[in-house]
C-alpha cells in the first residue's frame, strides 16, 4: 500500500515502457507482415509470421 502511495511516477514509467515495448513489437510484426507480403503474397504472412 505504501509503494502506490509513495511512487506514483514509478508506475507511471513502468506502464509508460510497456506500451513502448508493445508498440514496437507491433511495428516489427505489421513491418514484417507487409515485407513478406511484397514478397510472396497473403500466402506467406501466415508462415512467416
Amino acid at each position: 500500500m505504501l509503494t502506490q502511495e509513495t511512487t506514483p511516477s514509478f508506475d507511471l514509467i513502468s506502464t509508460v515502457n510497456v506500451h513502448m515495448i508493445l508498440n514496437l513489437w507491433m511495428l516489427q510484426f505489421l513491418f514484417c507482415c507487409c515485407h513478406h507480403f511484397l514478397k510472396g503474397g497473403f500466402t506467406n504472412i501466415s508462415s512467416a509470421c
